[in-house]
């Protein structure tokens, strides 16, 4: 993504990038939290860190933002920020670095340079956002993987009024075969009058990543959604982006809705999610690994959180159902009648397994 930012940015301009920062707004509601609020003449009220979502999120769904005065509102909110750091003693701007330490660890910051040794840098720290590696996972003893990204099309902001609940249960069979099975529950709060955003159906392209070469077995509460090209693309003479048509000619669709492709070295399932304010929606996936657990091997798993998403309640579940004995576990995982258990606020990635006698 960085990549095509920067190459749109020079067909647009004729001027080249060193690199793209991005940020999402949890990193301007935790500066906030710390610097204060932030006044804007003539606005009529004060950009805090409890406020800044909806200042954002009213900007975007107001028309006259994109085509009159207040498109420059940002810019000049921004401004202002800057220079409100800039006046810190030292106390304050150490608070503010140790935010943008925790941004980037949370991937509310993301980095992308063009030259090398910067991005080396940045990948070691896991600081660019890109997937892990994971193509040709055919060898029994590889890791587990997990990525909920959600995408909301209509752009209305509106995932503060919605929570996630990530249930990811492995079951490990007799013969080291790997079950997963993966519950996403989105319960939509009621409509509050006050605010349009939260009055809106909220329609989400969600994509599940997990290791290259799962084979989906079920699915269910996909909204199913019929997709017709707005215009010819062929006829405008508009160019194949490559990336774009990998994806494309990799994908298999299913009557439930759901459609299956390879991305970023992964297998993804990815469907149509529609929910309407005071009411909730679930969806599963179950699906086999494409590798096996050993007697005397390990399983982990790595939920990698969405950036700039909305932390997420995540329960995790280690059943060895095809007697399998545990040896020993990751010190966050409670051991129950045999089953091993995770329940945490997804904030930041996670990481957890157990090793076999």
């Amino acid at each position: 993504s960085a990549r095509k930012l920067s190459l749109f940015y020079t067909k647009i301009t004729g001027e080249t990038v060193d690199g793209v920062i991005s940020f999402n707004s949890a990193l301007i509601a935790d500066i906030l939290a710390v610097i204060g609020p932030v006044k804007i003449d003539n606005y009529g009220e004060e950009i805090s860190a409890d406020n800044i979502s909806d200042f954002l999120a009213k900007k975007t769904d107001n028309l006259k933002f994109l085509l009159k005065e207040e498109k420059n509102l940002f810019p000049y909110f921004a401004r202002l920020l800057i220079n409100k750091i800039s006046l810190l003693d030292e106390t304050g701007q150490r608070k503010v670095f140790a935010v943008l330490t925790d941004s980037l660890n949370k991937r509310n910051i993301q980095l992308f340079f063009n030259d090398a040794e910067a991005e080396n840098i940045i990948s070691s720290n896991n600081w660019g956002g890109e997937m892990p590696a994971g193509i040709a996972y055919r060898q029994a003893g590889d890791k587990d993987f997990l990525s909920v990204i959600n995408s909301s099309v209509d752009g209305y902001k509106n995932d503060s009024n919605i929570e996630e609940t990530i249930n990811h249960t492995a079951e490990i069979q007799t013969d080291g075969s790997m079950i997963d099975t993966v519950r996403i529950l989105k319960n939509y709060k009621e409509k509050n009058l006050d605010n349009k955003l939260s009055n809106l159906m909220d329609y989400n392209y969600l994509r599940v990543f997990v290791p290259y070469g799962s084979e989906l077995l079920e699915v269910e509460g996909l909204s199913k959604e019929d997709y017709y090209a707005p215009i010819d693309y062929e006829k405008n003479n508009f160019q194949r982006d490559v990336q774009v048509s990998e994806i494309e000619q990799s994908a298999r669709f299913y009557e439930s809705g759901a459609e299956v492709f390879q991305e970023s070295g992964k297998t993804v399932f990815g469907g149509w999610v529609y929910v309407a304010p005071g009411h909730s929606v679930s969806i599963k996936y179950k699906y086999k690994l494409p590798f096996k657990a050993l007697k005397g091997g390990d399983y982990s798993l790595t939920v990698r959180k969405q950036s700039g998403s909305i932390d997420s309640n995540f329960v995790g579940i280690i059943e060895p159902v095809g007697g399998f004995a545990v040896k020993d576990k990751s010190d966050n995982l409670r051991e129950e009648s045999g089953v091993y258990k995770i329940s945490e606020n997804l904030n930041g990635d996670l990481e957890y397994g157990v090793s076999f006698e």
